[in-house]
């Protein structure tokens, strides 16, 4: 998309500065190498476009690995948690199982 929109404003540019050389009698190997130069400009444009390209897909794969390893890891961490307050609760049933054995055994 952008490689286009990029393609289609230097053809606008090299359109624009032909109307300008034509109309201001600027010489014909002046034009052709400021066009030149243009669609050089324009080639290093479009290969710059296609690495930044390549390196967001790069940063967006790394981004969803991530992602999934972290998903992966607060599942874990949850059932972690849901059976660490299981424990806590039965260490307190117990405790007052304990306690109530203690005090049924000990005569007041």
């Amino acid at each position: 998309m952008t490689e286009i929109l990029y393609t289609l404003v230097g053809a606008a540019a090299i359109k624009l500065i032909d109307y300008i050389f034509i109309r201001g009698n600027i010489g014909l190997n002046e034009a052709t190498a400021i066009r030149k130069e243009l669609r050089t400009e324009v080639y290093k444009l479009k290969k710059e476009i296609g690495r930044l390209q390549a390196e967001l897909t790069s940063w967006q794969k790394a981004y969803y690995e991530l992602q999934a390893k972290y998903n992966e890891l607060k599942v874990s961490y949850d059932e972690l948690l849901l059976k660490y307050n299981d424990l806590q609760l039965d260490v307190e049933k117990s405790k007052l199982d304990i306690l109530e054995n203690h005090n049924q055994t000990v005569p007041v």
